[in-house]
């Protein structure tokens, strides 16, 4: 609904076939111009970090992918391409080097917030070293306080 208000278009998952076919669903239905996809996980993102790699994205060469490798590199957080260019997905283990060997260009820049997905504990702790928004860091904290009742 606060996606709707903001005027935001927002497309069920028809194919409900994984992770790659909704972005490419996704992508499909967007309007022309640009499209990115971002992984869902990544609860220590600040927005001038995600500006900043969208922008990055533009300004690269034209006509080609760029995607932004997690803080280990092996996986993606993010996925852009420009007018006319299939987004093409390719997230998953690895799609670090699968979204390199398809072509796509890595985005350089110093990013930690939006490179920080969260797949093990470990990662929750760096992005909890990071600062979390409102929403995760009750999680966190009714995590820990059960943990400590328990």
């Amino acid at each position: 609904a606060a996606s709707r208000a903001a005027g935001v278009r927002v497309l069920p998952d028809a194919p409900d076939a994984g992770l790659n076919a909704a972005f490419r669903h996704g992508a499909a239905g967007a309007a022309a111009g640009w499209v990115a996809g971002i992984t869902a996980d990544v609860p220590a993102l600040r927005p001038a970090e995600l500006a900043g790699a969208l922008l990055a994205a533009q300004n690269g060469r034209p006509g080609v992918r760029r995607f932004l490798p997690d803080a280990p590199g092996a996986g993606t957080v993010l996925l852009t391409a420009g007018p006319g260019v299939p987004l093409d997905p390719r997230f998953g283990v690895g799609s670090a080097v699968a979204h390199a060997a398809s072509g796509a260009l890595p985005l350089d820049g110093d990013w930690p917030s939006l490179r920080r997905d969260v797949d093990t504990a470990a990662d929750l702790a760096a992005a909890t070293r990071l600062g979390l928004g409102p929403r995760t860091a009750a999680l966190v904290a009714a995590g820990r306080t059960a943990r400590a009742a328990g």
